[in-house]
Formats: structure tokens, C-alpha cells, sequence
């Protein structure tokens, strides 16, 4: 077990402690409320390379998303592997708390900690699974503005080079840059034109964050 492992667990258990006073039936109305709210929940889970993101969205709403990077992060003294999991946000929407604060008798910290738990359980081993990642946890928690879910499909009939020049068009590379990357195999253009496609909606939709 490295540092950063034995911090959370120490946390962790503090935090439990403090709230092993809080009665037992209540948590399970959390829990079970957000087991029912999410039942039908569309999830996105898509493995950037150095971050693996997951989105659960509900009724086109973004209610939860998680983003869990790899390799060294600018504060890091001592240099991580590009492939060594570094840290894991969950993003957690402010309207949704406030209604669990509203329908329950409970402070938004207590409310926080279960819903960490439960993701946790619900959904670590399925974030692992499909974007073949393993060892992530949730070590920073945080509320979010409401924002709307995108969701972008590729058109079966583009081109390769529509695509190309979409991605010229929209990042600072060059034509011969991104053909150059494609050929190396750094980058996947139907990857990378999607990114830009649903970068380029989200900020329609939500603008910026």
C-alpha cells in the first residue's frame, strides 16, 4: 500500500467515525434513494489516455462525473508513471444535493461522504473493467453547477479527410501534424474528432465552465 493509499484509508476511517453516530436507517434512505434515482441513468465512460472519465447523466442532466488521472500531476514531487494512477475528482451536481438536503434531514457534508461510498461501490469496478484501468479511487470530492449531458455519434458516411480537417480547423495542429500523429499511431482521428465534436457541443450547450 503506497502513501497516498494509507492517507485515504486514515481519512477515511475518520471520517466514518464521525459519522457512526448517524442512525443506520437513514443512510439506507440515502442510499436507496440514490440506487432508485439512478436506475435508468445513461453512463459514459471513455479512456482518454492519462484520464478516464465517467459521467452519469439523468434525464439528459449531468448528476455525477468522475475523472481519474494517471502519470505525474504538476504538484508532484516525486515523478508518477504514465500508466500509475494519480488522482480521482467526483463532481457531484449542487442542484441534486440540495434537493437530498431538502427530501432528508441531513448536512450536504454527510450527504457527500454516502455518495462517495455508493459510487464507489457501484461503479469502481465497472469504470476499471471498461476502460482497463485499475487501482482508482475517489481521493477529492467537490459540488458542480448544473450543466446538460453530450453526447456525439460519429456520421457512418465522413471521411477521413473531413474528420482531418475538423480537427485542424478546431486545434492548434496542423494537416500534416495530425496525419503525421495517425500514421505513429499517437493518436486516433475518429477519437480525437469526437472529443472536438462534443467539446464544440458542450460548450454550446453549458458554455463555459
Amino acid at each position: 500500500m503506497n502513501l497516498k493509499e494509507n492517507i485515504r484509508r486514515i481519512i477515511k476511517e475518520e471520517v466514518n467515525r464521525k459519522y457512526a453516530r448517524s442512525s443506520e436507517n437513514l443512510t439506507k434512505q440515502i442510499i436507496n434513494y440514490l440506487d432508485k434515482y439512478f436506475s435508468g441513468a445513461k453512463t459514459k465512460i471513455e479512456n482518454e489516455g492519462y484520464y478516464v472519465v465517467c459521467e452519469l447523466c439523468v434525464n439528459g442532466d449531468s448528476v455525477i462525473s468522475t475523472t481519474f488521472y494517471f502519470g505525474a500531476s504538476d504538484d508532484d514531487e516525486d515523478e508518477t508513471p504514465d500508466d500509475q494512477f494519480n488522482t480521482g475528482y467526483l463532481l457531484i451536481s449542487e442542484d441534486f444535493v440540495k434537493r437530498l438536503s431538502t427530501l432528508l434531514p441531513i448536512k450536504k457534508s454527510y450527504i457527500l461522504h454516502i455518495i462517495e461510498e455508493w459510487f464507489e461501490d457501484k461503479y469502481i469496478d465497472m469504470i476499471e473493467k471498461e476502460a482497463n484501468v485499475n487501482g482508482i479511487y475517489i481521493s477529492e470530492i467537490d459540488l458542480t453547477k448544473p450543466r446538460k449531458c453530450v453526447f456525439v455519434e460519429i456520421p457512418n458516411n465522413i471521411t477521413d479527410e473531413e474528420m482531418i480537417d475538423y480537427v485542424v480547423n478546431n486545434t492548434l495542429y496542423t494537416k500534416e501534424e495530425v496525419i503525421k500523429k495517425m500514421e505513429s499511431g499517437d493518436i486516433d482521428l475518429k477519437k480525437l474528432y469526437k472529443n472536438k465534436l462534443e467539446s464544440q457541443e458542450d460548450k454550446r450547450i453549458n458554455g463555459d465552465w
